[in-house]
């Protein structure tokens, strides 16, 4: 059977997608969390910091944000992420597509950056609700937005955290 019509109005990106070529630093860390660990929310190091990150859950250093990788979906679930001991792509430094958390406000170009902490559904997602204990990270702004494939929107943060 031949494709008779295809969709010229693609999204221009998805969540944990790198927003440009620029330098960037990627480091890897083994993901702790039994539930796994979605692309593109932010993480923390994990039980042993030197080769572990977990997803945040309380108010703690940021470690970076995950990037996206081509891996088979979760049978079951349907879902493609990173797995528990799987080795997970972290971006320090550079731009990268995230989630806008749903329970923050509305983030726009030039807006500081929070990890999403209080609701935990959402965690590690971008928002500029300061929140109870959501975290600001110093060095993340926003620098696009748009939508992803499912019409969900992302902002496009860029960081640079220390080494």
């Amino acid at each position: 059977m031949s494709q008779t019509s295809y969709n010229t109005d693609q999204p221009v990106a998805f969540v944990g997608m790198k927003g440009d070529a620029i330098f960037d630093r990627v480091e890897t860390g083994l993901v702790e969390d039994a539930a796994g660990i979605n692309f593109g929310v932010f993480v923390k190091p994990g039980t042993n910091p030197a080769t572990q990150v977990a997803i945040i859950t309380a108010a703690t250093a940021v470690q970076g944000i995950t990037l996206h990788r081509h891996v088979e979906k979760a049978l079951g679930t349907g879902l493609a992420l990173y797995s528990q001991n799987m080795a997970a792509d972290i971006s320090r430094q550079g731009k990268v597509w995230m989630y806008e958390a749903a329970a923050g406000g509305t983030l726009s170009v030039g807006d500081p950056v929070y990890a999403m902490i209080d609701t935990a559904a959402q965690a590690g997602q971008a928002t500029d609700a300061a929140g109870a204990a959501n975290i600001l990270v110093p060095t993340a702004i926003v620098r696009d937005e748009s939508t992803d494939p499912d019409g969900v929107k992302i902002v496009l943060v860029e960081i640079n955290l220390p080494s």
